[in-house]
């Protein structure tokens, strides 16, 4: 065929041939365009820094550092060293890091918020964390701004070990830079900016311009969505007389709605959500339980000590208690070591709603316990699967596990029941050295007093790291203490 011959071909293809070849034209211009554009950077980078004399102060920088303490205590290598991992840097041209923020029209200064890194769980596998180390990470649930799905993460458990430090933030180097490839690398920008190229660029490489979501969108549902004010009050407010109230309507100045309704009206839920932010009871429900039989009386007195105390210093201080601490069981009398002493714990029907479950230590009798305490293995299985945290005092943890709420989880008790344990849980992951284990509201810890560090963490996790401390000052606990390694007998 002679140019003549396939120039005449040429001209008798059709419109959608002609735009076929010109749309591949266009992307074989941005493949080689991108190609250059690495190709450039890449020499950029190549040509590195050069010493710059004398340095320029520019801005401060803030990074987290070993507390005093942490620093010279046994820890403070390990510590050190996994802080490399996890911690972050601010600039700011401020040297107190505050931000500028409209409230109510007007510009205030406020904090800027600075944390310790959250790992996806890829990160977390990478950087090959020792089993010390993946210790001090729990497992969070966290959902961004604009994620249409929850994002599973891992978080340090024990920030309070780091504190910030503000430094000068000192320009020593600068980049070597060579104008006409920073002069052609502006050029392919520009091209790129120019029609949206990039979004094509980008779609041409890896077939979309957007991130995929599989499956449907989880949507931020409301917990008042779709409920009647009964409802509502019976789960936040249970009273006997709720059901009375329902059934008076008509009457003025009383709420008027029917159970069972499809719909209630908006005032009815502004009245409630005002009812939940102003927080009324702001208190934690803490339940700590009287199991039938044989038991530890020094887990429930020990644990009621604490988090008393932890309330007395709360009120002195001119703040709320924290917890409202309630003895639960099935009997009304409770009697240990011989009739020496007694509790009167309250009946568990009594007890429509919990935050918080304190299982106590058993005696070494777990056969006859479980099945003698069998309704209150179910009672805690049904208020944990209301939302209820459950933690398991040494022993305690053969009732917790005997309501299959322990089945895929870590669990800890005493050496010494370690064997027995996983004869009769065999789905449980026992470790072995643990003085405290902690996965989503379900805690566990060792053998014997160590509870004591379980009930210090509970402190700290639902009041402040200030308490905690005081309580371990007034008891003279250890609160650092991690391991029942030293203490097992083989």
């Amino acid at each position: 065929m002679d140019s003549n011959e396939f120039i005449v071909h040429s001209r008798l293809r059709s419109a959608r041939a002609r735009k076929r070849s010109q749309i591949e034209a266009e992307e074989k211009m941005l493949r080689r365009m991108y190609s250059e554009e690495r190709a450039i950077r890449k020499d950029i980078r190549a040509l590195g820094y050069v010493d710059l004399k004398p340095p320029v102060e520019q801005g401060y920088v803030r990074t987290f550092v070993l507390r005093d303490d942490v620093k010279r205590s046994k820890q403070g290598p390990f510590f050190e060293k996994l802080l490399r991992k996890i911690n972050t840097r601010q600039w700011s041209w401020r040297k107190d890091f505050l931000k500028k923020r409209r409230h109510r029209g007007k510009k205030i200064y406020v904090d800027r918020d600075q944390r310790l890194q959250d790992l996806y769980a890829w990160q977390f596998d990478r950087m090959k964390f020792t089993e010390q180390e993946r210790f001090y990470f729990h497992e969070v649930t966290v959902h961004f701004q604009y994620s249409k799905k929850p994002v599973k993460m891992f978080r340090f458990i024990e920030p309070w070990r780091f504190v910030l430090r503000v430094q000068p933030n000192m320009i020593t180097k600068v980049r070597v830079k060579d104008f006409d490839l920073e002069q052609r690398l502006a050029d392919i920008d520009r091209f790129f900016v120019f029609g949206n190229r990039r979004d094509r660029l980008v779609k041409l490489l890896n077939g979309n311009t957007y991130r995929s979501h599989d499956g449907d969108p989880i949507k931020y549902r409301d917990p008042l969505h779709n409920r009647s004010f009964a409802d509502i009050l019976n789960e936040y407010a249970p009273d006997t007389n709720n059901e009375k109230m329902c059934k008076t309507l008509g009457m003025p100045g009383v709420f008027c709605f029917s159970v069972g309704a499809t719909s209630v009206k908006l005032w009815e839920k502004m009245l409630v959500r005002i009812m939940l932010r102003c927080n009324f009871n702001n208190m934690k429900h803490l339940t700590i339980l009287v199991p039938e039989g044989e038991n530890n009386l020094s887990s429930i007195v020990g644990s009621l000590k604490i988090f008393s105390r932890a309330n007395d210093v709360m009120t002195r201080a001119g703040r709320q208690p924290v917890f409202k601490i309630e003895l639960a069981g099935l009997s009304d009398t409770v009697r240990f070591h011989g009739n020496w002493f007694s509790a009167h714990p309250i009946n568990i029907k009594k007890i429509k709603r919990t935050d918080l479950i304190i299982i106590p230590s058993l005696n070494h009798n777990y056969q006859k316990s479980i099945p003698l305490n069998q309704k209150l293995v179910e009672w805690i299985k049904n208020r944990y699967d209301q939302g209820a945290e459950v933690a398991s005092i040494c022993t305690g943890a053969f009732l917790l596990a005997s309501a299959g709420i322990l089945d895929g989880k870590e669990c800890s008790t005493h050496w010494a029941a370690y064997n027995h344990f996983r004869k009769l849980f065999p789905n449980v992951k026992l470790v072995y050295d643990r003085i405290i284990t902690d996965q989503g509201g379900v805690y566990t810890n060792g053998g014997a007093f160590s509870f004591l560090n379980l009930m210090l963490y509970l402190v700290e996790k639902y009041s402040d790291r200030d308490i905690a401390l005081f309580c371990s000052k007034t008891f003279q606990i250890d609160i650092d203490r991690k391991s029942q390694s030293p203490f097992t007998i083989f």
